[in-house]
């Protein structure tokens, strides 16, 4: 009874151990995206206040900060899609 009990769950838990695995890589790919959004996030949100700044420096400053965020996480998501088809490809 052991050994068809066996059997009959083996395959299904190294199935599963290989959709972890998977989703763990897939989590680990869209790190990098995540994290570049949140900073193009806090950077337009630091561009909305300097719009109202009386000194034309802070807000040609906070501009550019924000297009450089925006820059980073076009970056971050053309990495993830090439990662995921190389992940793709690899399977």
């Amino acid at each position: 009874a052991a050994a068809e009990r066996d059997n009959h769950y083996v395959p299904q838990l190294h199935e599963w151990k290989a959709r972890a695995e998977r989703a763990e890589a897939e989590v680990e790919r869209m790190r990098p995206v995540v994290d570049a959004a949140r900073e193009w996030r806090r950077a337009d949100r630091a561009l909305d206040a300097a719009e109202h700044a009386e000194e034309y420096t802070e807000r040609r400053t906070a501009e550019a900060v924000a297009e450089y965020a925006r820059a980073d996480l076009i970056a971050a998501i053309d990495a993830y899609n090439a990662a995921r088809e190389e992940a793709h490809h690899d399977a």
